[in-house]
């Protein structure tokens, strides 16, 4: 036995384990890139504002909404708005996917805006995506100028506020994606369904448990040695109550 798995040896496994999965994250990070999931290949500085990194950089992160952005190909966008859009995950993975449509991202916190502006030069995509702050009701009825839209919204509780379509008539033609924080705002989610039932049509998207699977970027021994590592670092959120995925009834027009 050499002196190396000697010394092994006399440590526990977890510890090499560990060691080995600070390896992959730090090499992982170095490269700034998304390495698996819808996203796979965009530029990504490694730093998260209001949710975890690591789950972003395997490309597991809110892998629930991938079938929304399926379903959103087949539909004739003419502009993205993301509310709350943090670092970028989503404004800049979705400005790749849906090449030539404008992005706007409202994101209130300057530690976010700044992130946000990086990730975007990473992706050289300071052409399409427009950087703004705290977005309003009154701000989100100015930005929906082109429709039909894509509505991204994530604001901790404040989606009751934001999204009314008495002070914003241009969501009645919207595509809207909203997390939804029940465990912030109770009642948030149903009001919020009862108040566009009558022109949209509306699906609840829950959290789903994350599974090895979910990983692409890794072998299969590579995730049976890194189990438990790895099911920490797919764990994104407590309490969030899932999405809305709401689609106008009527074909919009613009």
């Amino acid at each position: 036995m050499g002196i190396l798995q000697f010394a092994r040896a006399l440590v526990p496994s977890p510890f090499h384990r560990y060691h080995y999965a600070h390896s992959l994250l730090q090499k992982w990070e170095s490269e700034r890139r998304i390495l698996g999931g819808r996203y796979a290949g965009m530029r990504y500085t490694s730093r998260a504002v209001g949710s975890v990194s690591i789950a972003k950089i395997l490309g597991t992160y809110e892998r629930e909404l991938n079938r929304v952005w399926k379903d959103l190909e087949r539909q004739s966008l003419s502009l993205i708005v993301d509310v709350g859009a943090a670092e970028g995950y989503h404004a800049i993975g979705l400005a790749r996917e849906f090449a030539d449509i404008p992005v706007i991202a409202f994101e209130e916190t300057e530690q976010g805006r700044r992130l946000l502006h990086k990730n975007v030069a990473l992706n050289e995509l300071q052409a399409r995506i427009r950087i703004d702050g705290r977005c309003e009701p009154e701000d989100l009825a100015r930005a929906l100028q082109s429709l039909p839209a894509l509505v991204l919204v994530d604001v901790e509780g404040y989606e009751g506020v934001l999204l009314d379509p008495q002070r914003v008539p241009g969501l009645m033609q919207c595509h809207m994606v909203v997390e939804i924080h029940d465990h912030i705002e109770p009642g948030v989610g149903r009001r919020i369904v009862e108040r566009f039932a009558p022109s949209h049509n509306v699906v609840a998207i829950p959290c789903e448990s994350r599974h090895l699977g979910d990983i692409q970027n890794l072998g299969v021994m590579q995730k049976l040695y890194l189990k438990s590592i790895l099911k920490r670092w797919m764990r994104e959120r407590i309490g969030d109550s899932g999405w809305l995925y709401m689609t106008p009834m009527y074909r919009p027009h613009g």
